[in-house]
């Protein structure tokens, strides 16, 4: 990777960071003149602080890495675990939750950053800059601990006080409400979205391991 791609890589990271940054700090409420910590028990506020942790730690990394040693991913568990949810952030949003969470404004402005823009330019950050080659067939159920330990918080906490959910409900997302669909629907809606997050983590391994095959017959 020469100086100009190094230079680029940074760059994007760092628009990347200062996106969802905003992104939060809508949904916070500084803006406005108010602080909505409950915010802090929504997956998709989790996964944008996680990407601006990782991606802040990758860019200091690769700022004092000589560009003849790029692409380079500093710890790629947490990138592909990042990436995953993200992921996960993107496509729930918009065939699960668009239904139920209708935001105008400035809101509206933050729900499309966090929702979309930010996992779409975490994916364009993966195929550019980073190395490849790391992904392994165990990694997919690595990546997926993430978003199953948030669950089990979140039925947990819903369960604690008046819940961690938006309006009447204590649950932060409309497909663990227990109380409405009940404990046999929710759990068969976790399987199936575990597996279909293992097959979408698969998708990501085999790209890997062909990019890879590719690139050394080249």
């Amino acid at each position: 990777m020469n100086k100009g791609m190094k230079t680029f890589n940074l760059g994007w990271k760092i628009a990347i960071i200062l996106i969802a940054l905003t992104g939060i700090l809508i949904q916070l409420g500084i803006f406005q003149g108010v602080l909505n910590l409950y915010i802090f028990h929504y997956f998709t506020i989790l996964s944008n602080v996680f990407a601006v942790v990782i991606l802040s730690t990758s860019a200091h990394k690769i700022l004092s890495t000589p560009p003849k040693n790029l692409p380079y991913t500093w710890a790629p568990l947490l990138k592909g675990m990042v990436l995953m949810c993200l992921m996960i952030t993107m496509i729930v949003s918009h065939f699960l939750l668009n239904q139920y969470f209708q935001m105008t404004g400035i809101l509206g402005i933050s729900v499309t950053l966090l929702h979309y823009v930010v996992p779409f330019m975490v994916l364009i950050d993966y195929l550019l800059f980073d190395s490849k080659g790391w992904m392994r067939n165990k990694s997919p159920l690595q990546w997926i601990m993430a978003p199953l330990i948030y669950v089990v918080y979140a039925l947990i906490a819903a369960q604690i006080g008046d819940g961690i959910g938006y309006g009447n409900s204590r649950y932060p997302y409309p497909f663990l409400d227990v109380e409405i669909l009940g404990w046999s629907t929710v759990i068969l809606i976790i399987f199936v979205m575990a597996i279909a997050i293992l097959f979408l983590g698969y998708l990501f391994v085999l790209f890997d391991s062909i990019y890879v095959r590719h690139s050394t017959r080249s």
